[in-house]
């Protein structure tokens, strides 16, 4: 199970949901990474995970970040 961090929970709301309350964006963030793929190591131990349109970094179980997919990686 992952645990959505306050951070990622404002930056999923800014960027993507932002008529959703806290606790549905912490649900769905939690719920978009159990079904998110990892792609690789990135720098601070964290792991990089994407969805078709969705970008997390992962740190301990923890979503650090988001980001739409195209703004910040650049996957195959």
């Amino acid at each position: 199970m992952f645990n959505a961090t306050p951070h990622a929970i404002q930056r999923f709301t800014e960027r993507f949901a932002g008529n959703l309350s806290m606790t549905r964006v912490q649900k769905r963030l939690e719920k978009i990474a159990a079904q998110a793929h990892y792609v690789r190591d990135v720098p601070g131990h964290a792991k990089l995970y994407v969805t078709k349109h969705i970008a997390l970094i992962v740190k301990n179980r923890n979503i650090l970040t988001v980001y739409p997919r195209s703004s910040r990686t650049s996957l195959q």
